[in-house]
């Protein structure tokens, strides 16, 4: 799977799953990458955001309906399927699946971010300090 869409996948499970830390953490791999303030903005608001191709658009909806409904629709799997070839679907559900327990386990155990993903916390946004949970 292409870096991007892999840090987009990752970051929007971060997101909306409140993991502070690997939403903190992979902001930090996602710059040095060449993501952006406003990339990390889209990824906030999800897969209905304006400026995403089609690669990104289905990467961030089956992220959620994986999140949501462990499970691809046909309609999903086949978004995907104009992008990636059989080995990279595979590639995508194991990441997606890998950060959502991930995702449990660091805000179980209240992982407390570093004072660099602090900084990154406080300059970007924090998911543990939003209200909605979309």
């Amino acid at each position: 799977v292409p870096v991007r869409l892999r840090q987009l996948a990752i970051l929007r499970v971060a997101w909306t799953r409140r993991a502070e830390y690997m939403w903190a953490s992979h902001m930090r791999f996602s710059l040095s990458l060449g993501l952006t303030p406003e990339d990390f903005e889209a990824v906030k608001v999800g897969p209905e955001a304006p400026g995403w191709s089609a690669a990104e658009r289905a990467v961030l909806r089956a992220v959620e309906q994986l999140r949501d409904e462990s499970d691809l629709d046909d309609a999903a799997w086949n978004a995907l399927a104009q992008h990636f070839d059989r080995h990279q679907m595979m590639d995508f559900l194991f990441t997606v699946g890998t950060y959502l327990l991930l995702a449990l386990a660091f805000n179980a155990m209240s992982i407390e971010l570093e004072p660099e993903l602090q900084d990154l916390a406080l300059e970007y946004g924090s998911p543990s300090s939003r209200e909605d949970v979309s």
